[in-house]
């Protein structure tokens, strides 16, 4: 990923001719050791430089060998390497400690390159020292870092222990930043020195190339800056015909611009220690002195082989850190998924998990816009500047995950309507960048102290060359519209992030699917069971129409007849469509039908059951027969009659006794009606049930039993109305008619009328209703759930905010599709009970008062 805002700081040509310096083969060495390129099979002399004669004792001649110079045993030692440095995947140089040489005990260093075997030779400092007192060292000075647990202070032990080793006045822990600079981290000087801890290098001060050479070469060392290089002879290679590439030689020669570097610093000698992390170079330990100071090879090995050591500890010690975030942040992204799992909307459960958002990237503030809706905590931009920011990264095609420390970079003039805003991490949380997840960090003003001006840290000296500044004085500048920098465990984070809610988004996705098919598959189902259940309840009706025209003589006898069996077969549907079909409530079944009569002295009895939908249909009819003839002819015809209902369950079925008494002498009839033939047969025809009516002189009595199976469980109590007269409206009451039916409106209209409402309406629309409202402020209301293409909700609404009590009358089951904040609020089914309606309203308006 790239940042936009991420442009050199400093001239593009300065360090473009700084990085094409051919540091690498510099046709010389530093004087205070030789080499020698050598044939790797016959060991026959191919190049040379420095002082053969002081190290080994005399200048070479034609035909010389290895074994010539150096002796039999060392240059076959030396020679014996090869295979080993052959083996290595990477070049790599390799060591050997007092060789007895010519003119004395030499010190090796030894790398095999393209031109030959490569062999770098200095005077033995400490003669008979050799692997075992480096390795003590080693092991001395790690020992002396163990015990610290900072990083901060584990870099400072770093440093000392290097100067206590090598003796310089100064020793430095530099670290790289992400933008190419470098920074003093850890220090450890002479107490008369300045102190350099905490200044910032530029770029510059280390190119690209030496940087490289940092990686092939653990340790650098330059004993005196005002040495005079010694040529390589000849200065091409036999065996390849170019120049020598001494990258990986310790003698290498010094580029003139470091050089004048290190003298602008003061510096007459200096030693660097490769820090590597990860195959990168994460920085150096750099070493000063204001003397030539020179550091023998058996001390460079031991410093090579610290710096190694070192490098992995460190690597292990940051590992660990990142490791431990890491564990932090799963444990944040697995609360956020705990949230998400718990709503059903992907936008609420992100909003509500802002806190844990927050905290996930240790960002200022959080927005979320997720299926075109827009949530924004904490410090972040308006939605229309968040919307500003959206149109930037689709216009760059920025990808799922895109981080900045410089929002200014990306939006340009739009950056004012940040507010103050410079970091931003943008994570796409859909397949095409529609949603989206943005962390914001506020500016921080930072002052930045330079090891002189960065701006002037290479110029053209007069000789047309490349020249470093020549102060180091620190040089304060403030920088502005940035912020800290993402780390990359805060970037990982949020790409785990992104891939959870996916995973949640795709399974969701496939739960839907798999729902759907299933709801599909139901729907089939129920529309099935719904076109039998009508075609059978229009022929029951079409049935009901012709027995009950057979047995009326007049029209307004053959309209309420068949009226009230067509009221008794819904109101028995009704409480089926309550349980889904599973069953009904026996007393509210009876409770309902006998209820209409508004007689004092009717008298149910017997425990709270269920009757199964069968069974439900043929007792609503068998109890609606009974207490029409009992409301006609019978005990509810007259002041002083009294009905009798009672049953029992035993281990043959459920009993039920309907016993009339104190009504008008009773006498078998001389035809048999169709009320008589549903009463007498209907139980057995489709229950195997048995029903015996009796016409006795004191009342009709009819003893019916059905089989166990047709009765359920008890069902749960619940408050009805009780079976007593019809409640009248206060005086006064007006009530609200919402209703998109005319035929039903009519209907609801003239029954409301007959109980003592004023009517406000009926009303076909909301916005018809919502106006009645605001004029005419109704008492109560009774709304139809379904009006067409919207629904009566809004209206609901409105009525709570004004404190009206209302009751929603439907054909629906209600309890499917009301929202949650309606739950509670009463329904009736339609087609609708008169006594029913009137109880629920003036309970209503008996609460309200």
């Amino acid at each position: 990923m790239t940042d936009p805002g991420d442009v050199p700081r400093f001239g593009e040509a300065d360090l473009t001719d700084c990085d094409r310096e051919p540091i690498h083969v510099p046709g010389s060495i530093q004087p205070h050791g030789c080499l020698l390129a050598v044939d790797p099979t016959s060991g026959a002399l191919l190049q040379r430089a420095g002082d053969l004669a002081r190290i080994l004792g005399r200048e070479p001649v034609p035909g010389d060998d290895l074994a010539a110079l150096v002796g039999g045993e060392t240059a076959a030692r030396l020679l014996a390497k090869i295979p080993e440095l052959a083996a290595r995947t990477a070049p790599q140089t390799t060591w050997e400690t007092g060789l007895p040489g010519p003119a004395g005990p030499l010190d090796a260093r030894v790398h095999l390159a393209e031109a030959g075997l490569v062999v770098e030779l200095e005077p033995a400092a400490r003669p008979g020292s050799g692997l075992g007192d480096l390795l003590l060292r080693v092991q001395a000075m790690l020992a002396a870092l163990s015990g610290r647990e900072e990083l901060s202070d584990y870099l400072s032990a770093c440093a000392d222990e290097v100067r206590a080793l090598t003796g310089f006045d100064r020793v430095m822990v530099y670290r790289f930043l992400e933008d190419g600079s470098g920074t003093v981290v850890a220090e450890a000087k002479a107490p008369e020195m300045e102190s350099y801890l905490g200044l910032r290098y530029p770029e510059s001060d280390i190119p690209k190339q030496a940087r490289a050479l940092y990686l092939k070469s653990w340790t650098r060392a330059i004993p005196d800056i005002g040495y005079v290089p010694s040529p390589l002879v000849p200065p091409t290679s036999p065996r390849t015909g170019a120049p020598l590439d001494l990258g990986s030689a310790g003698l290498r020669s010094v580029s003139p611009l470091h050089v004048r570097y290190l003298r602008n610093m003061g510096v007459a000698a200096s030693m660097s220690i490769s820090i590597v992390h990860r195959g990168t170079l994460w920085g150096l330990i750099a070493c000063h002195h204001r003397t030539p100071h020179h550091v023998p090879l058996e001390v460079l090995g031991a410093c090579e082989l610290f710096g190694q050591v070192f490098s992995l500890q460190l690597e292990s010690r940051l590992h660990a850190m990142v490791y431990e975030e890491r564990l932090r942040k799963r444990r944040i992204v697995e609360h956020i998924l705990s949230r998400l799992s718990r709503e059903e909307s992907l936008a609420e459960g992100l909003a509500h998990a802002h806190p844990s958002l927050v905290d996930l990237v240790a960002a200022d503030g959080v927005a979320i816009c997720v299926d075109g809706g827009f949530a924004a905590h904490g410090d972040t931009p308006d939605r229309a500047g968040v919307e500003r920011l959206v149109a930037a990264l689709n216009a760059r095609e920025v990808g799922s995950i895109f981080a900045t420390d410089r929002l200014g970079a990306l939006l340009g003039e739009d950056a004012a309507a940040m507010g103050g805003l410079a970091g931003l991490v943008a994570l796409s949380v859909s397949r095409t960048p529609k949603d989206w997840i943005f962390w914001f960090r506020r500016e921080v003003v930072e002052t930045v102290t330079w090891a002189g001006d960065p701006d002037k840290a290479v110029r053209s000296g007069a000789d047309g060359g490349l020249t470093p500044r020549a102060s180091f004085a620190a040089w304060r500048e403030t920088v502005r519209g940035r912020c800290p920098p993402w780390r990359d465990v805060e970037i990982e984070a949020a790409g785990a992030l992104r891939l959870a809610i996916l995973e949640i988004v795709v399974r969701r996705l496939d739960e839907i699917a798999r729902e759907r098919a299933k709801a599909e598959s139901h729907q089939r189902l129920l529309v099935a069971e719904l076109d039998h259940r009508v075609k059978n309840t229009l022929a029951n009706i079409q049935a009901l129409m012709r027995h009950t025209r057979r047995s009326q003589a007049t029209l307004a006898s053959y309209v309420e007849s068949l009226e009230l069996r067509i009221k008794a077969m819904a109101h028995a549907q009704s409480l089926l469509s309550e349980s889904r079909w599973r069953g009904a409530d026996l007393r509210r079944l009876v409770e309902e039908e006998l209820g209409r009569f508004g007689h004092e002295a009717i008298s149910i009895e017997g425990p709270r059951l269920e009757l199964d939908a069968r069974a439900t249909l043929c007792v609503g009819m068998l109890v609606h027969e009974l207490a029409t003839n009992a409301g006609r002819h019978g005990a509810l015809s007259v002041p002083d009659g009294r009905v009798e209902v009672s049953w029992r369950l035993g281990e043959d079925g459920l009993a039920i006794d309907w016993r009339e008494t104190g009504g008008p002498p009773v006498a078998p009839p001389q035809r048999r009606g169709f009320g008589r033939v549903l009463i007498e047969s209907s139980l057995g025809y489709e229950l195997d049930g048995t029903s015996a009516l009796a016409f006795r002189p004191e009342g009709v009595a009819c003893a019916v039993t059905i089989p166990r199976r047709h009765v359920l469980a008890a069902p749960a109590a619940e408050e009805e109305p009780a079976a007593t007269g019809t409640p009248r409206a206060p005086m006064g009451a007006k009530v609200l008619l919402v209703e998109d039916s005319l035929l039903t409106a009519l209907d609801v209209s003239e029954s409301l009328d007959n109980l003592g409402y004023q009517v406000l309406g009926p009303a076909a629309r909301v916005a018809d209703a919502l106006r009645i409202v605001e004029r005419d402020r109704p008492h109560v209301a009774v709304l139809d759930i379904n009006l067409g293409d919207e629904d009566s909700f809004p209206i609901a609404d409105r009525l709570v905010r004004e404190n009206i009590p209302f009751v929603f009358l439907t054909g629906y089951d209600a309890q499917s599709i009301l929202p949650e904040r309606f739950r509670d609020v009463p329904c009736i089914a339609k087609p609708f009970s008169d006594r029913l309606l009137a109880a629920s309203l003036a309970r209503l308006v008996a609460e309200r008062r």
